[in-house]
């Protein structure tokens, strides 16, 4: 056979081979790795100029809220208010050489003005900056609806680091002890509550948490912190607080939240001083951690509960109770809670959120609050919210 034939066939079959290769389904290609502003998640785009990445949301919502109480003065029984609010979410987040850094700020717009709802930065396992304190608690029912009346979402400026270890995480700081918290219902206004005496820490309070993962939507968290009681005109002392929460999901559409917490001469931690409470919303100014004078140190405790219900792919109700009690245990408070006198309270609360449209809902709720101190005070507060999120 001719070398000139056998080349000819050999073309003929490397043409031929090529063809059929070419009718052939492609295979496809292996996933490319996420990488640059993809790597963080959906909604994250690149600054330019930089390689910070950079993600904007938040809501717009509108409440209408009216409050029906037994008070003693029949003008201010019922009380009705509409208001507008907007919140803007920014998060940027980067790489570098020593890991990755994210921070995240939240901006409240109301008519009153501009307000920092959160502003906290993480690197490795340390955060900084204004957050929910340790003691946050619940994790669920209508704390966590969507400009829920009760959200049970203290905050405060704080350092914490936290080590995750497998299942569980530890976590220590410290955090501002003159702090205001961000959940007052607007209930509180019709007592009149005089304004709480609160001392001046010399030092910012410390906090411990410890929360394990036990698999199946099931987690515990231990928490425990001290509190400087510094009398305004002598004596100090070294209030404590401590707490435990479980929260398990009874199925893939409903959770269960039980917490309870106990304080002497801290009860600002877990909510039970005059105006910080979700739970103890209405007691505005009853009492404090110490009396005018000297550091003789309140006690207090309370027990919350909450579930969550997911309703089909629309709908999510949310239920919540709590119960607290408080003791004066000497001095007198701003001339509200008498030596050794005592103050308690209990609210339910349901929210119902319904998603009308992708980002657009409506929430309504209704709250019920009874406060105990020599008489008992009882409101209704019935709210509606729509809102847009973005």
């Amino acid at each position: 056979m001719k070398l000139s034939t056998v080349l000819l066939s050999s073309a003929g079959l490397l043409v031929a081979g090529a063809a059929y290769a070419a009718d052939l389904p492609a295979k496809k290609a292996a996933p490319a790795a996420a990488t640059g502003c993809a790597a963080f998640g959906a909604g994250y785009i690149q600054i330019p100029g930089g390689d910070t990445c950079l993600s904007i949301g938040g809501s717009f919502y509108v409440t209408g809220d009216a409050i029906s109480s037994n008070t003693t003065s029949a003008r201010t029984a019922t009380n009705y208010g509409m208001a507008p609010e907007f919140d803007l979410t920014l998060k940027a987040k980067n790489n570098t050489e020593a890991g990755a850094v994210s921070s995240k700020v939240q901006l409240d717009f109301t008519k009153a003005g501009v307000g920092f709802d959160t502003s906290v930065v993480n690197f490795g396992g340390l955060d900084f900056g204004y957050q929910p304190t340790a003691f946050v608690m619940i994790d669920g029912g209508a704390t966590n609806l969507a400009g829920g009346t009760i959200n049970d979402n203290f905050k405060a400026a704080s350092l914490h680091y936290t080590a995750n270890m497998g299942a569980t995480s530890l976590m220590f700081g410290v955090e501002n002890g003159s702090a205001t918290f961000n959940n007052q219902a607007s209930t509180v206004a019709i007592f009149n509550g005089a304004a709480a005496n609160t001392p001046v820490s010399q030092v910012p309070d410390l906090v411990a948490k410890a929360t394990f993962d036990a698999g199946g939507g099931a987690k515990i968290s231990l928490v425990g912190g001290a509190h400087q009681v510094y009398g305004a005109v002598s004596g100090s002392a070294w209030g404590y607080a401590g707490g435990a929460m479980v929260s398990f999901d009874v199925s893939k559409d409903t959770n269960v939240s039980f917490d309870a917490a106990t304080a002497n001469g801290a009860l600002g931690m877990i909510g039970l001083q005059g105006g910080s409470s979700a739970l103890l919303t209405l007691a505005s100014g009853q009492i404090a951690d110490s009396d005018d004078n000297s550091a003789n140190l309140a006690n207090g405790y309370n027990l919350e509960a909450s579930i969550t219900q997911k309703i089909g792919a629309a709908d999510t109700l949310g239920l919540y109770a709590g119960y607290g009690k408080a003791n004066a245990n000497g001095g007198t408070f701003s001339g509200v809670v008498a030596d050794g006198d005592s103050f308690s309270a209990y609210q339910f609360d349901a929210a119902y959120k319904h998603t009308i449209a992708k980002g657009l809902w409506v929430t309504p709720e209704v709250l019920y609050t009874s406060v105990t101190q020599d008489s008992t005070q009882n409101a209704v507060e019935c709210v509606v919210r729509i809102g847009r999120d973005f």
